[in-house]
């Protein structure tokens, strides 16, 4: 980035940020793992924090099939462009 205008509203941008107080992600992850090492605290929420501390680091990935039914049955509603785009798509 070159143009000081959008440097300098970027940057005006992240100190509203800090000053309405919004946590960072670092302090986020340090309060998380205080939680984790907390013995004193219940297991529920000392693994609720260990989870919250694993998806900021990105330790757990989901996945989701989002495949397309090729066996979907075309109904006489549709008009004729949208059901031929359908079908040349589907197959």
């Amino acid at each position: 980035m070159r143009n000081p205008k959008i440097i300098e509203a970027i940057q005006t941008r992240e100190q509203n940020r800090l000053d309405i107080g919004i946590a960072t992600r670092q302090e986020r992850q340090i309060f998380w793992k205080k939680i984790m090492n907390d013995a004193v605290l219940p297991m529920k929420d000392r693994l609720a924090a260990s989870k919250l501390l694993g998806q900021s680091e990105g330790d757990f990935i989901q996945r989701h099939d989002h495949g397309v039914n090729a066996d979907i049955d075309f109904n006489d509603e549709l008009p004729e462009a949208i059901r031929q785009l359908l079908e040349d798509t589907i197959g």
